[in-house]
């Protein structure tokens, strides 16, 4: 059955049990930023399929009303969801930078289809891993330290080719408490930590390999942490074409600068609101086709590992 938003609100309503009022309130109470002004006539109105708000907001009223946010992203009719122009320019000159830089260039096999792995590791397994990638990094270098007096939990998303050999990286921590308030992280009070992850610096090929861990790293979100996950942190590297796709196509905001004392490459950490990330119209048909071969899997493919996270 097609998803149709005014038919699901309807029926979310009356599985809850609760008042339009009541539920203007609670979206307000949740998520103000994102329903300021709304009122009872803008919500008859996306009741009775008059109008329909954007589909971050469905996400969001879904995600409030206890919905699994999955299930609407597999049904969603994606052709309806039209990309800006500037968003696909943004897309095209990243996609060319990626694509045509000496990156490109690898003493491995890098494959057409590359398989995905995603593991949850600790500090000296981490360390094994991509101590050495991170270490390049020098802006990082205090950071890194920082995370080396710590015991996180990491989350390891590994692109390998077909002899096993990891092609791309991005990692993960899920729980920033431990960093929280520190002079080479950020103060953040206690409700904007618990609603936060933070993701490392990553390696990627070209862009088929970038966008294949954004969609992985999507998927991965909303198998595991779409019930309590709204924001998440991310070291991007100062380069132009990629600091102006976040910006465009994730509406990223900018919110700390590491500078290089040895005039590399600095990086940015920059804030990105997951649910709107997710409904942007230039990745969410891979998402969601991704999780539709997920749910569809006779584990014969070997593709990825994304099944294990199932519930």
């Amino acid at each position: 059955m097609a998803y149709n938003f005014s038919t699901k609100l309807e029926s979310w309503i009356e599985q809850r049990e609760i008042s339009r009022k009541d539920l203007i309130a609670l979206l307000q109470c949740e998520y103000y930023d994102i329903f300021d002004g709304l009122d009872l006539i803008t919500l008859s109105r996306w009741i009775n399929g008059k109008s329909s708000p954007p589909l971050y907001k469905q996400l969001y009223i879904a995600k409030v009303l206890g919905v699994n946010i999955t299930d609407i992203i597999k049904e969603v009719d994606v052709s309806e969801q039209k990309s800006s122009n500037k968003a696909m320019t943004a897309v095209n000159l990243l996609s060319k930078a990626l694509d045509f830089s000496i990156s490109s260039f690898s003493y491995f096999k890098l494959p057409e289809h590359v398989i995905s792995e995603v593991s949850e590791i600790r500090g000296s397994e981490y360390q094994n891993v991509f101590g050495e990638f991170n270490s390049n990094i020098s802006c990082l270098s205090e950071f890194n330290k920082l995370l080396s007096t710590k015991d996180l939990l990491y989350t390891a998303l590994l692109l390998k080719n077909d002899d096993g050999l990891i092609v791309g990286h991005w990692s993960g921590i899920s729980n920033i408490l431990p960093l929280n308030d520190s002079l080479h992280f950020l103060n953040l009070d206690k409700e904007g930590v618990k609603k936060s992850a933070l993701v490392m610096p990553g390696y990627y090929a070209n862009s088929k390999h970038y966008f294949e861990l954004i969609v992985v790293a999507i998927c991965y979100y909303l198998l595991k942490f779409s019930s309590e996950k709204d924001y998440v942190y991310f070291f991007i590297a100062d380069f132009q074409p990629m600091l102006s796709f976040c910006k465009v196509v994730f509406e990223a905001k900018e919110v700390k600068y590491y500078r290089s004392s040895d005039n590399k490459m600095g990086m940015y950490l920059m804030k990105f609101n997951i649910i709107k990330a997710i409904s942007n119209p230039v990745i969410l048909k891979d998402v969601q086709k991704k999780l539709q071969c997920l749910f569809n899997c006779d584990d014969k493919c070997n593709q990825c590992n994304l099944r294990v996270f199932l519930k």
